[in-house]
């Protein structure tokens, strides 16, 4: 569990600020509206994007520097929380890619939905993942590239779930192009 002041948890206290409270009192961040970077902010976010595959950690740093810089009213706060996120799952910070997920309205947000199942794979939560998988291939697979990606971690949760007959028919149906 991240305590205050954990390296990992830098610049959420401070982001959450202009939280909202949902019905089931769970906060959430309201839409970004106000401003976007500075070109060079941009620039340095771009940088992390490219850095996710070989340098996890550089990434993990741009995005907490970016985020103790960026309140949830910047329009690109969405984009900084997501190279957070999928830093952490890079580096197998399983619980802190949730951690910082969890304050933020996933709904239509697919490719922070596909990372947040991830993380719960990671952290062995199967039936969590599956649920989250199984709704993005159903309902939220609406191009050729969304139903690949969604299908393949459906297909990789039934497998690790022991279900070989439905992985196998879902990896069929990609390769026909469902």
């Amino acid at each position: 569990m991240p305590r205050h002041g954990d390296p990992d948890t830098i610049g959420l206290t401070s982001q959450f600020s202009g939280l909202s409270l949902s019905a089931r009192t769970r906060p959430t961040i309201r839409s970004p509206q106000q401003y976007t970077l500075s070109a060079e902010d941009n620039e340095r976010l771009g940088q992390g994007y490219i850095r996710l595959k070989n340098n996890p950690e550089q990434s993990q740093k741009i995005a907490d520097e970016l985020l103790v810089s960026h309140s949830n009213t910047c329009r690109d706060y969405i984009r900084i929380v997501d190279l957070k996120a999928r830093a952490c799952l890079a580096l197998g910070r399983y619980d802190v890619c949730l951690t910082v997920l969890n304050p933020i309205d996933l709904t239509n947000k697919k490719g922070l939905l596909l990372t947040k199942g991830r993380a719960l794979q990671g952290l062995g939560n199967m039936n969590g993942a599956f649920e989250l998988f199984k709704t993005l291939y159903d309902h939220h697979s609406t191009n050729d590239k969304d139903q690949k990606s969604h299908g393949l971690a459906l297909g990789r949760q039934y497998q690790d779930m022991g279900q070989h007959a439905p992985a196998l028919a879902i990896f069929l149906n990609l390769r026909k192009g469902r």
